[in-house]
């Protein structure tokens, strides 16, 4: 793109038509950025990518609308430097949300806001408004949302909408896939996680989530997400008020922990199914543990240990003494940096459970 002169460019929107022509196919200046960044050589190229940018202060369509801008004092006190679009669409969304117009061009005008900030809430709802009061088709609506999702799926606010569509659509079906492609971008992704979580409990659609976290969990030990997903639906399906689904889930969670005994999350995931029924209620299967040497499965023996020394009216001072034997090997060796935590937990052992001498 030739560069041109700046010095006669006009620095407000409420120019002439041919001025706003010519400094949108010469300008390189921050005033001609379009809704996805970039320079734009004409507001017809945003229609056609779906955008609805343009100079609302030109367009006899909004000539009965009056933009509301902030009071200068505020614009002093946050000091961001806007550019000349996103105030003009902001400022005209200000005025058509004052007067609560639910109207086709107010919603265009929220695609137009959205473009820019996809994070702002506001806009969001009365898009929402817009919708219901227009009777528009929620499915086109979801297929909008989709690449702004793709896009920006860490936002809040484009999760709350898609939930919304659903909600009222009543028809989750595309939802697991949906969910299942971010992933694939992402894995840990925790918006798209508590979005899926909602889906199969609002909806009842447990089937196929534990094959579907045992999957993930082959492809990432270390997806602790896939690790949660999967306790999540045993918890609120109930599963875990059966022993011998928790014993499956024991054998599970130990299969993988001996793969990589520093990985964390099957760890995690061993003391929540066993936390109703206690750390020992499957011995025979833990017993594998003493020959394993890691931080996190030292403290699980520890933590079994303890529990058996609680249930105990004379204390073993065998056992008593296995934890201490782990808490130096961890405070002086395997977890120096938490030494003291260490120390603390040996001494309170020994205070608790430890013979007391005259």
């Amino acid at each position: 793109m030739e560069s041109s002169d700046n010095s006669n460019k006009p620095d407000s929107p409420h120019n002439d038509l041919s001025s706003e022509k010519s400094d949108s196919t010469e300008s390189n200046s921050d005033d001609n950025v379009g809704a996805d960044g970039s320079n734009s050589s004409s507001p017809s190229e945003y229609e056609e990518e779906g955008f609805f940018v343009q100079n609302y202060t030109i367009n006899p369509e909004w000539k009965d609308i009056s933009p509301v801008i902030p009071d200068p004092y505020e614009a002093k006190v946050l000091g961001i430097p806007y550019t000349i679009k996103f105030r003009e669409a902001h400022e005209y969304f200000r005025a058509i949300f004052k007067k609560n117009e639910l109207s086709e061009r107010a919603l265009k005008l929220t695609e137009d806001c959205i473009s820019w900030n996809p994070a702002n809430s506001t806009v969001w709802v009365f898009r929402r408004k817009c919708l219901l009061a227009l009777g528009k088709n929620l499915v086109e609506e979801l297929n909008y949302l989709n690449d702004i999702i793709v896009d920006h799926s860490k936002n809040y606010q484009v999760w709350q909408h898609r939930r919304w569509i659903i909600e009222l659509l009543a028809d989750p079906q595309t939802e697991k896939d949906f969910t299942d492609r971010l992933f694939k971008q992402d894995g840990k992704n925790y918006h798209a996680w508590q979005y899926r979580q909602w889906v199969i409990s609002h909806f009842q659609w447990w089937d196929g989530e534990l094959e579907y976290t045992e999957e993930l969990i082959k492809e990432d030990l270390r997806n602790n997400s896939a690790w949660n997903h999967r306790y999540f639906v045993l918890k609120r399906t109930k599963q875990l008020q059966n022993n011998e689904i928790i014993e499956n889930e024991v054998a599970f969670a130990i299969e993988n922990i001996l793969k990589v005994p520093e990985n964390e999350s099957p760890w995690n995931y061993l003391r929540g199914v066993l936390a109703g029924v206690g750390l020992n209620k499957f011995p025979e299967k833990t017993k594998v543990f003493e020959n394993v040497t890691s931080v996190h499965c030292f403290s699980f023996r520890i933590d079994a240990m303890e529990e058996l020394l609680r249930d105990q009216d004379m204390k073993d001072q065998m056992v008593v003494q296995k934890i201490l034997e782990l808490v130096e090997k961890l405070s002086t060796e395997m977890d120096v940096i938490r030494s003291q935590y260490w120390l603390f937990i040996g001494r309170t052992i020994s205070e608790k459970y430890g013979t007391k001498k005259d």
